[in-house]
């Protein structure tokens, strides 16, 4: 977890191989966010998924390759965690994929928007 000092491709992205990924701890700067908004690029393989993005005890976004679909867990209105799913073929393999979700943790729909 983590990207072990690489520089990506393009500026100062983040590069990663395989299992790894951007893990936030506890921060009492970032802890207990109510709106949350996350943009992830992810080269999908037959191979790869997991773990895209993770706050400690706060939200996760993650990928299951076997159907393509993107997953949101977050915390709710109503103090549990609570996971959402994408639907099917999200994800494109064999190309970069641009994710985007925005999820408000107080709202009584408490629905994310997937982009």
């Amino acid at each position: 977890s983590g990207n072990k000092g690489r520089v990506g491709v393009i500026d100062k992205a983040m590069l990663f191989d395989n299992n790894e990924r951007l893990q936030v701890t506890q921060s009492a700067s970032i802890n207990n966010l109510n709106q949350v908004s996350i943009s992830v690029w992810a080269y999908a393989t037959a191979a790869g998924g997991g773990r895209l993005f993770y706050k400690d005890g706060e939200f996760a976004l993650y990928s299951t390759p076997s159907s393509g679909d993107v997953n949101f867990q977050g915390r709710g209105w109503s103090g549990s965690m609570g996971v959402w799913r994408s639907g099917d073929d999200i994800l494109k393999e064999e190309q970069f994929n641009h994710i985007v979700i925005t999820y408000d943790m107080v709202a009584t729909a408490n629905d994310p928007v997937l982009y």
